[in-house]
């Protein structure tokens, strides 16, 4: 583990596409189908008070990733689910399901959604970049759809440009491992896209996150010391401690925990790490636990934190972490309602005039570190398209993690879910 090390976050989301013949886009350029909102009112002209969104996204995903350690972004997920349904034939059955998945009503509103809920702070960056087959496109009636276009360029700000996927792979792949390394500041230095000479269009978002603990552990006061594995055996862990004010609040079931970042001369905090234990400190069980709470209730406790919680002394104790993890997104995606989206029955019409797409399949991977000046993170996801057919007296909390736990990693003011996990060792 360094010794020291600062916050990144990255999430690198792409949908590689494939190409089919034989379905017209709806929306190919004549503006009879445009779905883009007024751009009055900051170019939202949306309601967005009823929008669940990311979070209610965030617990979905979650309960779906198995017994294991888990750690993935639900915003980086969020992002690019959103620029892919844009491309959904409107009214669809392909476009319903997408956004059954998302908990929002019409691409409209996600698209305002998205454009009102990217900025999360000076630490925060979101990066989103779309490559079309060179070959495909020299075809005649083969064009990126502009109302498409326009949508990601607005609402996404990305940037649309050609790679020849189906002569020169090699150089496609080396391109984008190259540009992930770049916006990742080196902390995903050889990511491997899975497109192949099939695929005519990858939709790729990263997210970046960098930012110290507000309140630094001493490293000094790190030493090594049981954690209780989930599946009841130990294992020896190295521990961070400190002694400091934190927000906390506890009902009777579970007990939260804000730990804020701060990015260079800021003095407030906009991001946390939110950390849940349960309220009997010895339960090894929060997993199956959390994953059985509804997800207001879920939302409702970590909104109880932010808005209600008390600051209060707390002799903290946490481990010092690293944790990757993998996940097959056509498993995930699938179990999270998404069927025709499979099958020559999708109707992704609307990304290249004349084309019709589905989703092949797909992968996320994701890392995170924690040590005693913060936390490093990152997450690539790519979805695989193809053609279709301390205060005085006080009293002191003890929050001791030394048993399995859920954390997020949310922007404070919104509680938008940047990243979520579950750390029970093995």
């Amino acid at each position: 583990m360094q010794s020291k090390m600062l916050i990144v976050i990255a999430a690198v989301l792409v949908v590689a596409v494939g190409l089919s013949a034989g379905y017209l886009s709806s929306n190919s350029g004549t503006g009879e189908e445009n779905r883009l909102p007024d751009p009055s009112n900051n170019g939202l002209g949306e309601d967005l008070s009823d929008v669940d969104g990311v979070n209610a996204f965030t617990w979905d995903v979650f309960d779906e990733l198995g017994k294991d350690n888990i750690f993935y972004s639900p915003y980086g997920m969020y992002t690019a689910l959103g620029m892919l349904v844009n491309g959904a034939l409107k009214g669809s059955d392909t476009e319903k399901e997408v956004l059954d998945l998302l908990h929002i009503d019409s691409v409209d509103k996600l698209n305002a959604y998205i454009a009102a809920n990217s900025d999360f702070g000076s630490g925060f960056s979101s990066y989103n970049q779309i490559l079309v087959d060179t070959t495909l496109l020299k075809q005649d009636g083969v064009d990126i759809n502009k109302d498409f276009q326009t949508t990601i360029d607005r609402y996404y700000n990305g940037e649309i440009s050609e790679a020849d996927f189906m002569n020169d792979l090699a150089g496609v792949k080396r391109m984008i491992k190259e540009w992930v390394n770049q916006v990742t500041n080196g902390f995903i230095p050889d990511y491997e896209s899975v497109a192949t000479d099939d695929t005519v269009t990858d939709i790729l978002n990263v997210v970046h996150f960098k930012g110290d603990w507000a309140s630094k552990f001493n490293e000094g006061n790190s030493y090594k010391a049981d954690f209780h594995n989930a599946d009841g055996s130990v294992s020896a862990q190295i521990f961070m401690h400190q002694t400091h004010s934190f927000k906390y609040y506890a009902d009777s079931k579970y007990r939260v925990l804000e730990l804020p970042y701060l990015f260079g001369d800021d003095t407030k905090a906009e991001t946390a790490m939110y950390i849940v234990l349960p309220a009997n400190g010895k339960d090894l069980n929060i997993l199956s636990e959390w994953q059985s709470e509804t997800a207001d209730y879920r939302e409702d406790l970590m909104s109880s934190l932010r808005t209600s919680g008390k600051y209060v002394q707390v002799r903290l104790t946490l481990p010092n972490f690293e944790m990757t993890t993998k996940y097959d997104l056509k498993d995930l995606f699938g179990a999270l309602g998404l069927q025709i989206s499979f099958t020559d029955d999708a109707q992704y019409t609307g990304i290249l005039d004349n084309q019709c797409l589905k989703i092949d399949g797909g992968q996320h991977q994701a890392k995170i570190k924690v040590d005693e000046y913060g936390t490093e993170a990152a997450a690539v996801t790519e979805i695989v398209m193809e053609k279709a057919g301390s205060l005085p007296n006080m009293e002191f909390v003890d929050f001791c993690c030394d048993i399995p736990f859920v954390f997020t990693i949310s922007d404070i003011d919104s509680g938008i879910d940047l990243f979520a996990g579950y750390m029970g060792f093995a």
